[in-house]
């Protein structure tokens, strides 16, 4: 098959140095766009012997792409128009998508996410061309005013032609189906749930993790707790700190690194010191994502006291379930995503820092219980969210839509 995967929002491949929501920013480019998880996923999808165009925002471009060296791969960044209008962050406006998916001919073409400019470019062209067009929505909540006002007026009027001309909409995560369902959309036009899914090539466990730490200048014996985001409020790490402090009481050998950068870089710095923790917290602002892998396996615990306001599972916590490192999570849809609170990892709800104190000492105190959630993380990502398993579902999907025709035409 001949697949067009729409993805215009091709994030950094370093952690931190994420853009401004309120000013378009001027970033280096990053190397390359080899660790993107969407060309990740490409190129699980060519392995299996189809051939994958990705088109992006040349908003994103890197310095080099795997356009030049991965057979069966090709990223195609489109010129992005109207900046200043449709922010490049949220909604980058690319035109010609319309013009280039409408004529070279594909097999199936799959958009990002329900509320894009991208998706009704796509929904338009692939209807033209008499494609099958799936949308893999990752959305799960709705915004702030003014926000949810334009979400709603659009699911009234344009989305329902958007929709018409969707073959299947595929939800990344529960709460973006229950999302989807609450739009308008009929269930039967709603498949099974697909993961991002990770890449267990590059996040896997290490046999060595002694001289990971040394690496990175920790302790043989001591605990760490890693936490990996974007340091902005509704991350929780604030709760975090202040949960760390508590810990510190019982167990003084307890480290805390911070992988991110964000506006509450200097907030929490401040906290940390009035805490009397700054000795115990390492803040590290830019980590390319496959040294991520040497954090994950150096750390005990990776926490992420997030409110629901982004994906769950994201990108960080499979990554670290990828490697046996347990997680903490602060979104209750882990219950039904990655086997509930206990399996591999525990609940504590965002903003409750005893909770969350109380969790990390519970993983502290129990070593054997640590190993049963290692082992069970690793088994989980396994069967459910390796790569190539995500791949094999995507194929299912565009072989049941190109035998099923396309819906809603």
């Amino acid at each position: 098959m001949r697949i067009a995967i729409v993805m215009p929002i091709m994030t950094s491949v370093t952690t931190g140095g994420l853009l401004s929501a309120s000013r378009i920013t001027s970033i280096p480019p990053p190397p390359t766009d080899e660790d993107n998880l969407t060309v990740e996923m490409a190129k699980a999808i060519a392995a299996l012997g189809h051939e994958v165009t990705l088109f992006a925002s040349d908003f994103y471009r890197p310095l080099h792409s795997v356009s030049d060296s991965v057979p069966g791969v090709r990223v195609v960044y489109l010129p992005t128009r109207l900046q200043r209008v449709f922010h490049p962050v949220f909604i980058p406006f690319i035109p010609t998508l319309y013009r280039r998916i409408r004529d070279e001919g594909y097999s199936v073409v799959q958009s990002e996410d329900f509320l894009q400019w991208s998706t009704i470019l796509s929904a338009l062209a692939s209807s033209r061309a008499s494609y099958p067009l799936v949308i893999w929505h990752e959305i799960n909540i709705k915004q702030r005013f003014p926000g949810n006002v334009i979400q709603s007026i659009y699911a009234m009027t344009l989305g329902k032609a958007v929709a018409r001309r969707t073959a299947l909409f595929i939800p990344r995560n529960l709460q973006a189906k229950d999302f989807l369902l609450n739009t308008g959309i009929p269930s039967s036009k709603i498949g099974e749930v697909i993961h991002s899914g990770v890449n267990t090539e590059a996040f896997s466990p290490s046999s060595d993790r002694d001289r990971l730490r040394q690496q990175l200048g920790l302790e043989p014996d001591c605990f760490v707790i890693l936490s990996v985001g974007r340091l902005v409020p509704y991350k929780g790490h604030r709760y975090l700190l202040l949960a760390l402090r508590k810990v510190l009481d019982k167990y003084p050998q307890t480290r805390l690194i911070l992988v991110g950068d964000g506006p509450e870089k200097d907030n929490l710095c401040q906290l940390s010191e009035d805490l009397g923790i700054a000795g115990d917290v390492t803040m590290i602002e830019h980590v390319a994502k496959r040294e991520l892998t040497r954090y994950y396996n150096a750390a005990d615990v990776m926490a992420l006291p997030s409110s629901e306001k982004e994906l769950f599972p994201n990108f960080t916590i499979l990554e670290s379930l990828a490697c046996g490192t347990p997680v903490i999570f602060a979104d209750p849809a882990g219950d039904k995503e990655i086997g509930g609170d206990g399996f591999c990892g525990y609940y504590a709800p965002f903003g409750d820092v005893d909770e969350l104190a109380r969790r990390i000492l519970a993983l502290i105190e129990n070593p054997q219980r640590h190993i049963e959630m290692s082992r069970a993380a690793i088994d989980l990502v396994g069967s459910q969210f390796d790569l190539r398993v995500i791949a094999r579902k995507w194929v299912q999907v565009y072989e049941a839509v190109t035998k099923g025709g396309q819906n809603g035409l």
